[in-house]
């Protein structure tokens, strides 16, 4: 167990101030700590709750004074009783001393994670077992007779359990809505970032935003939402200047839960006993009372209704007629058995995902309508907007919506229209040639309308930003660009039937990113491209044909991709699979070709920073890159020699200006200390759908795909071993060292290799072979300093993997010293970088990825505990468990692709 406070608490103020918790957490490591434990530790964490995981303390070391006291300062403890929990002592100590203070009414809830509750209260199996082998082993039988009474105790408790079968995530929230509706609820939360007084402060900026006629903020997520024009820049602003909220980079609003929880406290207060004389109605037996009852009232404001489980409600047709003042409506997962009527003509926000009707009602005239969300609808757009005649509307979304065939005219019904999500709207066909002309649309998202052949004949929208057209595979005309549009930044015409794009398409001249091409179509540019001066990031897919020899007043450009940076494109630094710097034995596709090498006149790119190559199975060198370069991203391509990818490394080391002749003097720690840190987390995995889900929330806004990150340094390639160079490395998958009064430059190296989740496949598990799967993940790299920890970046992705790879990533010193400088503490300050893959899913159930080692480079100030050379050792590596739990060693890791 190692020491992972929330906010405000760290090991140093552990060991010389024990301080009060809300929660404290007894588990056994091995069973659950990088699983379950680490999911529930984040869940209260970002709940507000104050919680204490003992994670620091060696095994084996008799429980601590400290602990003892922590734990008796803690207002609820939370026994989590897995398989192997009776077999610690540390943990049958901490368990004796949690029904001791139960006595003194601290609250105790136990956790029974796949374990029966009979065999913890009778100690029957495992727990029987561990418990007899303890009293032949200790002397006194007190103490193990006083532990035989605990658990029949804390088996008694009423509890939550858990069985593999179960949702993970849905059991977690559970818990935690259980904890923060508990005795929580009598004293303050221990949260260091809100100081006293926010009730007030929270009761006045609601009041504050009521007065200026403001539609409700709606937080109907884990903590935040987006923010698509709803909120007036008054109510928003003075939410951000007083430190309530939080607006990043994307535009996106995040509010700490606690905040969200004391807004809903004020608001039950309203009317303690009515639910339909208060403001806003969320909790789903309120809302159903009071729509059954028809009780609601013209107070209420806003409504949310969205049930844990698919629902059918029956309403009468009326029920929202007395909510004169509503201002949004919520429904989620919930089908309503009734033609609603009266549904109040002042909405501003409807959010209906899976609205089951055709259309809305006949006496339903929106004048004030600003977002209308309605993904996976019933809706027909044209009998749709028939109804609704909206100038306020800003915001549309019928993803996935299979009934939508055809987009009509929008000019008259919804002319100031700024985002229009069509996605996976896969029956769509057509595209009204008037909306061509929406000069205030900004964002059209066309994604995977695989049916889709006709768009407006030409387009005039003079704010339009994003165009998206991915994967519409049956379109085969882009319209023509009659005039320059100068805010068109992103346009994505990737995996389309598009042969050839029109002349006019240099009219596209703000044009910053470009995506086009098809595996299965050949795709002509014209000569007008060359016009584009701003393209930034050009990703060409399959056969994609420049014109040849044009020119451009008297400047030649010719079809020689290392012409582009001479000639045009001038600020272009990203290309995906140049032709002209590629040797190919046959006239192939470039990605999954025979027989792919990169020339050496590559580097004639000056301006390129980002390469990627995937499932090249013959790619055998990289070459030498450009200085620019800041990111490769070569997959599946098994046959790249490891000195070509030793060159890489330290290439990217040089511009990071890291010596690769660093050491440390520490002495070698013992690697194989927490061999289950290898193990398979099976409540990260997720199927492909709700995989794709959380990859969409991760990139939710749009500029993610043009946003510049800077300096930062990126490399993934297959390959197990970590450079040598690195002078830190570990088999687990965290990382300490100690730096001085500034932040020296920093990069890390992670291996992660995909290990078989049934016997049948672990043949297949060979050094430097394509597995038998398709792995795709999420990781959450945080950084934790002199006991602080926050993330180090945001949450990267890696996609369709179908062998090891390594992850490298380097920030110079200026950056790590702007971001994480007022940390440091004096001379001395303790780093803990730590990696967890959050969430992944496996195509065909086949294989999972583990963190099996991690590196880093860094000039530190004091030895560390785990140094040295440890790639010669990865035969050593230790075991895994497999779905049927048996234990395999690894095969030789070593490669010499």
């Amino acid at each position: 167990m190692a020491l992972v406070i929330s906010e405000g608490a760290s090991s140093s103020s552990f060991t010389h101030q024990p301080k009060n918790f809300d929660v404290f957490l007894s588990f056994r490591g091995e069973d659950t700590r990088y699983g379950f434990i680490s999911h529930l530790y984040e869940a209260l964490h970002l709940r507000g709750i104050h919680t204490f995981i003992d994670d620091n303390l060696q095994r084996g070391e008799k429980i601590s004074t400290e602990l003892l006291k922590i734990i008796e300062n803690s207002t609820i403890s939370i026994i989590v009783f897995s398989e192997n929990y009776a077999s610690s002592t540390w943990c049958l100590d901490e368990l004796a001393k949690i029904v001791e203070c139960k006595k003194n009414d601290q609250l105790v809830r136990p956790i029974f994670y796949n374990v029966d509750p009979s065999d913890v209260r009778n100690q029957n199996g495992k727990y029987g077992k561990a418990l007899d082998k303890n009293e032949k082993n200790i002397k006194h039988n007190k103490k193990v007779q006083r532990w035989r009474n605990a658990l029949q105790e804390a088996a008694n408790i009423s509890g939550w359990h858990y069985q593999y079968s179960g949702s993970e995530s849905k059991f977690i929230q559970g818990i935690v809505e259980e904890i923060s509706n508990s005795k929580l609820n009598r004293k303050p939360l221990s949260i260091a970032r809100y100081p006293v007084g926010i009730d007030y402060r929270v009761k006045t900026i609601l009041s504050d935003i009521e007065s200026n006629d403001a539609p409700m903020i709606g937080i109907y997520g884990p903590g935040g939402i987006d923010s698509c024009d709803l909120n007036p820049i008054y109510g928003i602003q003075k939410l951000i200047d007083m430190c309530l909220i939080i607006v990043d980079q994307y535009d996106k609003l995040s509010m700490h839960d606690l905040l969200q929880q004391m807004g809903k406290d004020i608001v039950r207060r309203e009317s303690p006993q009515l639910p339909g004389e208060r403001s806003r109605l969320w909790h789903y037996e309120d809302v159903l009372d009071v729509l059954t009852e028809n009780t609601g009232s013209k107070k209420v404001r806003g409504i949310m209704i969205c049930s844990a489980e698919p629902s059918k409600i029956q309403l009468e047709p009326k029920c929202l007629e007395k909510m004169k003042n509503l201002k949004f409506l919520i429904a989620s997962n919930v089908e309503i058995c009734a033609n609603l009527e009266n549904i109040p003509n002042g909405l501003r926000v409807l959010d209906w995902r899976g609205f089951p009707l055709s259309s809305l009602p006949s006496n339903f005239h929106p004048q004030k309508l600003t977002v209308l969300n309605m993904p996976e609808s019933r809706v027909i757009l044209y009998k749709l907007l028939e109804r609704i005649q909206c100038k306020s509307l800003v915001y549309m979304n019928f993803q996935s919506c299979q009934c939508i065939r055809e987009l009509p005219d929008l000019s008259i019904a919804t002319p100031n229209i700024k985002q229009l999500n069509l996605r996976e709207c896969m029956k769509l066909v057509k595209v009204h040639d008037s909306n061509g002309c929406l000069d205030k649309l900004e964002s059209w998202d066309l994604t995977g309308c695989i049916e889709l052949q006709i768009l407006p004949s030409c387009i005039k929208m003079k704010s339009l930003k994003f165009l998206i057209l991915y994967e519409c595979n049956r379109f085969e005309r882009f319209p023509d660009i009659p005039q320059e549009m100068e805010n068109l930044k992103f346009l994505s015409l990737a995996y389309t039937a598009i042969g050839e794009l029109p002349s006019s398409f240099g009219n596209l001249i703000g044009l910053e990113r470009l995506d086009i091409g098809s595996y299965f179509y050949s795709c002509h540019l014209p000569s007008s491209i060359y016009k584009l001066q701003y393209l930034r990031k050009l990703i060409l897919h399959g056969n994609v044909q420049f014109a040849k020899d044009v020119e451009i007043g008297r400047q030649a450009l010719c079809n020689s991709y290392g012409g582009f940076s001479k000639y045009g494109f001038l600020m272009l630094n990203l290309v995906k699979n140049l032709s002209s710097c590629f040797h190919l034995s046959k006239k192939c596709l470039l990605s999954g070709s025979e027989n792919l090498n990169i020339r050496d006149s590559i580097m004639r790119f000056n301006g390129l920073d980002f390469l990627l190559i995937e499932d090249s199975m013959f790619l055998k060198k990289i070459p030498k890159l450009p200085e620019s370069i800041r990111s490769v991203y070569v997959s599946n391509c098994i046959s790249l020699n490891s000195k070509s990818l030793e060159k890489l490394f330290l290439q990217f080391g040089r511009n990071l200006e890291l010596s690769p002749n660093m050491t440390c003097s520490g002495v070698k720690g013992n690697l194989f200390v927490d061999s289950h840190s290898h193990q398979i987390d099976y409540s990260s995995q997720l199927s492909l759908p709700k995989f794709f889900l959380i990859e969409e929330e991760l990139r939710s806004n749009l500029d993610v795909y043009l946003i510049d990150f800077g300096e930062r340094y990126n490399i993934i390639v297959p390959e197990k071993k970590i450079p040598k160079w690195f002078n830190h490395q570990s088999i687990e998958s965290s990382i300490s060292f100690w730096v001085g009064p500034k932040f020296p430059t920093f990069a890390f190296c992670i291996a992660f290799h995909l290990v078989p989740l049934k016997d049948s496949y672990a043949n297949n598990d060979k050094c430097g072979s394509l597995r038998d799967d398709i792995i795709s993940w999420v990781c959450v790299v945080n950084i934790s300093i002199n006991g602080h920890m926050q993330p180090f970046m945001r949450q990267p992705i890696f996609q369709g993997l179908k062998c090891d790879h390594l992850w490298f990533y380097g920030v110079p010193q200026s950056q790590l010293q702007q971001k994480f400088g007022d940390l440091l503490q004096g001379d001395q300050n303790h780093v803990k970088v730590s990696c967890k893959i959050s969430h992944w899913t496996s195509e065909f159930g086949n294989f999972a990825p583990i963190i099996a080692r991690m590196g880093a480079h860094v000039e530190c100030t004091f030895p560390p505990q785990n140094v040295g050379d440890y790639s010669e050792l990865a035969p050593l590596l230790p075991s895994f468990s497999t779905s049927n739990g048996l234990r395999r060693r690894r095969t030789s890791t070593s490669s010499n692709h």
